[in-house]
């Protein structure tokens, strides 16, 4: 280890590349990818060797296994994050031609009140993205999903800098029958409006990806973590509600590809995972049942698009009637033109197994209800 540490041996080419984050297509200096090698190297034999201090910077704490203390960031498991990290050949994924396209599929009506009108507030815009038909006419559920739409080059009048853009949110939250008309009754109250609603942030960076579900790290992990979940929640909800909603999507890996590409993809939560009996697919991002069927997918692992999480909705449809629950999507979205920001609209989609229903809400410029719509 001090041998390949010796500066010596690579300080001229490392003074001719030179340092500094976010450079694209730049050799990295010799001597940083040594630095990390010994850092890991001498922590590894530390930890083989000498007991953690109890209170420490981490705070007071067990150690119970490598996940501790927090510095396990390289996943091995994994070939999801090292896969096509160059951008151009991630792009030559290929696409699945179901998958609803990020265009506005109607020519705009009102440009000049595009920011501030309710075109675009039609059901159908935000429906479209969560219930999506494949080619053999399987009908699949997201549970996750983040959309830029944009006008189409053929409906553009001006140029491209000018277009009409309509960016739309998803996230479900898995709720009980029970407590499901309290939620939909604070979405409605308080709305999308600046995002004021919880959102999927994954406090477990630590896990490996194959960690999930049923190892020793996973269950010692969330156990401890789950108090910051619930933290979260319980500044927006009361707490009967916090220990019923669970966000089905679990957002992994946030990673950055290139300086202008980040790529993130989202895990099936263990409550669906485990109540279907679903096991990890022979490829990253896919999730099968007992025989070996594809019953969910975040589809950005293994295709060139951006995040979504999917799920068969005759398996959705058979875990919420089993036991009682529904998905609520709080929505929200906002309008853009170029980069001038627009109002917002929010609002829900829920669906309890048998019956869909939605309210969308459009908010002006500070936050105040202007127009509400039932479905």
């Amino acid at each position: 280890m001090k041998n390949i540490n010796d500066a010596r041996k690579f300080a001229q080419f490392d003074v001719r590349i030179g340092t500094g984050r976010g450079r694209e297509h730049n050799i990295e200096r010799i001597g940083k990818k040594y630095q990390w090698i010994a850092f890991y190297e001498t922590l590894a034999l530390i930890a083989d060797n000498i007991a953690p201090i109890q209170d420490s910077y981490w705070g007071h704490f067990t150690y119970y296994g490598t996940w501790d203390p927090y510095i396990r960031d390289i996943d091995p498991t994994s070939d999801f994050l090292n896969k096509d990290s160059d951008y151009e050949k991630q792009k030559n994924r290929p696409r699945l031609n179901w998958i609803p396209k990020d265009h506005i599929s109607f020519k705009i009506v009102e440009r000049n009140n595009w920011l501030t009108s309710n075109e675009g507030m039609e059901f159908e815009n935000f429906f479209k993205r969560i219930q999506i038909s494949d080619n053999n006419g399987e009908i699949w559920i997201a549970l996750y999903t983040s959309k830029n739409h944009y006008e189409t080059y053929e409906t553009l009048e001006k140029s491209v800098e000018s277009r009409c853009e309509f960016w739309i949110y998803a996230q479900a939250y898995n709720v009980s029958n029970e407590y499901a008309s309290k939620v939909k009754d604070y979405i409605t109250k308080h709305g999308g409006y600046g995002r004021n609603l919880p959102e999927s942030r994954n406090p477990q960076y630590e896990l490996f990806y194959k960690d999930y579900y049923k190892t020793i790290a996973y269950k010692e992990f969330t156990a401890n973590k789950m108090q910051d979940y619930n933290d979260i929640f319980g500044r927006f909800f009361s707490e009967e509600l916090v220990f019923d909603i669970n966000n089905p999507a679990i957002e992994f890996a946030y990673v950055q590809v290139s300086p202008n590409e980040n790529r993130n993809c989202y895990r099936l939560s263990n409550t669906i995972f485990t109540n279907l009996n679903l096991h990890d697919g022979t490829q990253e991002g896919e999730y099968v049942d007992s025989d070996g069927n594809l019953i969910a997918m975040d589809i950005s692992v293994n295709y060139n698009h951006s995040s979504l999480l999917l799920i068969k909705e005759s398996s959705l449809k058979d875990y919420l009637l089993a036991n009682n629950r529904q998905i609520i999507w709080p929505i929200i979205a906002e309008k853009s033109i170029a980069h001038t920001i627009g109002d917002q609209f929010g609002g829900f989609i829920s669906w309890d197994g048998k019956t869909w229903n939605g309210l969308l809400q459009h908010y002006d410029s500070h936050g105040k209800i202007i127009f509400t719509k039932k479905y």
